[in-house]
């Protein structure tokens, strides 16, 4: 029984300085606003226990932030977003000796590229105040982290800034799309409407002698019927659908012979914004395409330009300009 006795006695306390020995005591050390080379070396030492509070627990994102400069798609800043591009379509509408289809780029041209330009400064515009004022914002922490949590934290933020941005700016778009559509607008290019002029009186007029009429031609009550044009050999109309776009012609003279080219990229439509928004900058980045563009210019003003070249490219040509704008034209 003395035995027994002992040997528990023994095994007891064996297990009691196993225990001791295993057992870690864990003492909470204080230190008072350390320095960030002391905060590394505690941090080194003692990472799955450091705890370490923000005496300030909200920050604006401006003051770790310093720069907030997203990168543009290259078309922003290229040749065919500047006023000297734009003007040399103008100049080529001046000039009277030039005919040109209504289902010719060159119609459109100034108008479309003049678009791109502004959906460019839109787009900077849109960011550079939405970032202004989000960089007001407070980055709330109770405790310091570490680098990698705060870099992954703060790209997750600025996603997030990007995202709301960009749904706030088409949301706001669309409704503008909408309301334009429903009102039925008719465009100076008579791209979505034709009005057909009916009176007896004007119809016996010759054309040389409207001038001479001089101001009681307004006197003159006409009938007019509007009419919606339609696209895609007649299938689809601007009455019913303001998205019908075809492929514009490019036509030249060749050999005295009249030739007539199909551009690729850009597509014409009831209204110059929505086929805009169908339409890719392959052209701009083939150079077969470009030289017919530089031809149109050289009648006016002969104007250089290079087609775009960016890493890029093979998927940049094939992407519509409406995901660009979904974007705000960030890369």
């Amino acid at each position: 029984m003395t035995r027994i006795y002992i040997i528990l006695v023994i095994i007891s306390i064996l297990i009691l300085a196993a225990y001791t020995a295993l057992t870690q005591e864990t003492a909470t050390v204080t230190v008072k606003s350390p320095t960030l080379s002391t905060y590394k070396e505690l941090f080194n030492d003692h990472s799955s226990t450091l705890e370490c509070s923000c005496s300030q627990i909200a920050v604006e994102y401006n003051r770790f932030i310093s720069q907030f400069e997203p990168e543009y798609h290259i078309i922003c800043s290229s040749t065919f977003t500047s006023s000297e591009w734009l003007d040399s379509f103008y100049n080529l509408a001046k000039n009277g000796n030039i005919e040109l289809d209504n289902d010719d780029f060159r119609v459109y041209a100034r108008a479309q590229f003049q678009a791109v330009s502004e959906m460019c400064s839109l787009s900077k515009n849109i960011l550079n105040l939405s970032s202004s004022i989000w960089l007001q914002t407070d980055f709330v922490t109770a405790n310091i982290m570490t680098r990698v949590e705060f870099t992954t934290q703060i790209e997750a933020l600025i996603e997030e800034f990007k995202r709301n941005t960009f749904s706030e700016f088409i949301q706001t778009f669309q409704l503008i799309q909408v309301t334009n559509n429903a009102n039925q607008l008719a465009t100076k290019y008579s791209s979505n409407w034709q009005f057909i002029v009916r009176s007896d009186y004007y119809s016996s007029i010759r054309d040389d002698s409207l001038i001479l009429l001089g101001a009681k031609i307004a006197q003159i009550s006409l009938n007019t019927i509007s009419l919606p044009v339609t696209y895609e050999d007649d299938s689809c109309s601007c009455i019913q659908n303001s998205s019908c776009s075809i492929l514009p012609g490019f036509a030249f003279r060749l050999s005295n012979q009249s030739l007539r080219q199909t551009l690729p990229g850009f597509r014409i439509g009831c209204l110059i914004l929505d086929s805009l928004l169908q339409s890719t900058f392959s052209c701009l980045y083939n150079q077969t395409c470009l030289n017919f563009l530089l031809t149109t210019n050289y009648y006016a003003k002969p104007f250089p330009a290079n087609i775009i070249s960016d890493s890029s490219s093979s998927s940049s040509q094939n992407t519509i300009i409406e995901t660009y704008l979904e974007q705000l034209f960030t890369t």
